[in-house]
């Protein structure tokens, strides 16, 4: 292990550090303080600047005017049914999923995901060993 060795006016990084990158080590070593209020200010006039003049956030997911927005407005508005976004429900289990007890999971996820339904239709898809439709 190296030891720091002081010059005859007491500062590290007097001697032997000829480079820029030494003294500024050793200057900030020595003024160690000075630079860590230094950097909490920088810190705090950066939030402040960001906070002032930076841009307020929306949650709008939107896409302007491009084609792929004026697609979703034409959607929307010519066949509400198809517009909008789509998602998939997974069910897997061990067993089969007629039992009683999937049955009651099952119809409980579906009704609990009901009100965000908002398609005309619902169609499950079945899988070889899958179960019938059990809405």
């Amino acid at each position: 292990m190296a030891l720091t060795t002081r010059s005859e006016t007491g500062k590290v990084g007097d001697e032997g550090s000829t480079t820029a990158l030494g003294r500024l080590a050793g200057g900030c070593y020595d003024h160690r303080r000075l630079v860590l209020v230094s950097w909490i200010l920088a810190l705090i006039a950066l939030t402040v600047i960001a906070q002032v003049f930076g841009t307020h956030f929306q949650n709008k997911f939107s896409s302007g005017n491009t084609q792929s927005q004026q697609a979703a407005n034409i959607l929307a508005a010519r066949f509400p049914a198809k517009a909008g976004d789509t998602a998939d429900v997974v069910f897997h289990s061990t067993g089969a999923l007629t039992s009683e007890r999937n049955r009651a999971a099952v119809n409980a996820v579906v009704a609990s995901i009901e009100p965000w339904r908002t398609c005309a239709r619902h169609q499950p898809v079945r899988r070889e060993r899958g179960p019938p439709d059990l809405t």
